[in-house]
């Protein structure tokens, strides 16, 4: 089995754990807080609380369209559900390359690879189970997923260009400050 197979395979799990875990706990309908105002705003199609998340209420709608369940409730928090499992997803993604900019993408053997995406796993599904993203990914709740999702791509991208660089410089600089 090569290295980008356990990389993989190691990604389809971290993605799989969290999906079937906010999926079975997810809102089965609307809560009697913001949620449940934001996702009959978000059927509707209109304003919750300013500045009222226009693209996730968009969202949102195009959701409670799909009859992929009877509630409208569950569906609207479909969309915290899917965006919180790819955010870990990538998180997941980001955290290895953390490592390898940090290590070297060059592996000894296959055990450090695998030490390198248990480690980059173990840091994804902690987040992805800590109460508050747990508790903001199975509500619809347009401040926290989709926005976390933006984030962390946004800091995706730019760990995939540049990040890389600037953070091995970092890392460098505190070594020759600590080594003093």
């Amino acid at each position: 089995m090569s290295i980008k197979t356990i990389r993989r395979i190691i990604g389809a799990i971290v993605f799989l754990g969290t999906a079937i875990v906010l999926f079975t706990t997810v809102q089965a309908s609307v809560s009697f807080w913001d949620p449940g105002e934001i996702s009959a705003a978000s059927y509707s199609l209109m304003v919750p609380h300013p500045p009222g998340g226009p693209f996730w209420l968009m969202i949102g709608r195009i959701f409670s369209m799909i009859p992929f369940a009877h509630n409208i409730g569950f569906r609207i928090n479909t969309v915290s559900v899917l965006s919180g499992i790819f955010t870990i997803f990538l998180l997941y993604l980001i955290i290895i390359k953390v490592i390898e900019n940090y290590r070297g993408k060059d592996y000894k053997n296959k055990f450090d690879a695998v030490i390198t995406y248990i480690s980059a796993a173990t840091g994804a599904l902690a987040f992805a189970f800590c109460d508050t993203f747990w508790f903001n990914a199975t509500e619809s709740n347009y401040l926290y997923r989709i926005n976390g999702l933006s984030h962390w791509s946004f800091v995706g991208c730019a760990s995939y260009e540049c990040f890389g660089n600037f953070y091995f410089c970092i890392c460098r600089y505190n070594e020759k400050v600590c080594n003093r």
